[in-house]
């Protein structure tokens, strides 16, 4: 019984689907297991939100033959050659980039898929909890700012308070001091009478005026 093989597709032709990869490769041989590695999620999810294409990228694939001479057969034919088929097709002018894998068994890419997972999830975990620490510092933060806001606002009410008695406090010792009470202005000015200017001084004629002859 031959030995299975193994290729390595690095960059496959955008959106390119596994079952078409299939397709493809198994004109050349028998095929045991295919992956295809897909784009992450959020990055699909971004593309769409701008308007581009809603299918899935993969980014990379494994192809397993069930005879290890045609898995090296099909690197060394294929690698760099035009895709080609129908003129139509998306993939047209697309090139091939493959490597044949030499020693590597389908376990070790289990075990290399079960390492990105498990990497990708222990990512995903320090993510999260550094989003939930962030929230709560967010929150007492937010919390101490609205204390703090409210006691200063306590403050500068009470001092408006107090400012504005001690300016009303002002305003009646002031009035208590320099104005005088309706009793007393009434009896200054029952007390105040008018009083006539002092007429000027008859003016006497002088001997002069008098030996002249003037009138008496």
């Amino acid at each position: 019984m031959p030995e299975p093989g193994i290729i390595y597709l690095n960059r496959p032709p955008p959106f390119m689907k596994p079952q078409k990869i299939k397709h493809i490769f198994s004109a050349h041989g028998e095929l045991g297991r295919v992956f295809m590695q897909p784009e992450d999620e959020k990055f699909r999810k971004r593309r769409v939100k701008e308007g581009g294409s809603k299918k899935i990228r993969y980014l990379e694939g494994w192809v397993e033959f069930k005879d290890k001479r045609v898995a090296k057969a099909v690197a060394a034919t294929l690698n760099t050659t035009q895709i080609g088929g129908k003129k139509r097709s998306m993939y047209y002018d697309d090139l091939w980039n493959i490597k044949y894998l030499s020693k590597f068994r389908w376990s070790d890419l289990s075990a290399k898929i079960g390492y990105r997972k498990a990497t990708a999830q222990k990512q995903a975990y320090v993510e999260i909890s550094q989003a939930k620490r962030e929230n709560e510092v967010y929150v007492q933060s937010r919390d101490k700012g609205k204390a703090l806001a409210a006691i200063i606002g306590r403050k500068l009410k009470r001092k408006r308070e107090e400012a504005d008695e001690g300016h009303e406090e002002g305003h009646r010792v002031c009035a208590d001091k320099d104005t005088p009470s309706l009793a007393e202005a009434a009896a200054a000015a029952s007390a105040w009478t008018y009083k006539q200017p002092a007429a000027a001084p008859k003016r006497r004629k002088s001997n002069i005026y008098k030996v002249l002859g003037g009138d008496d």
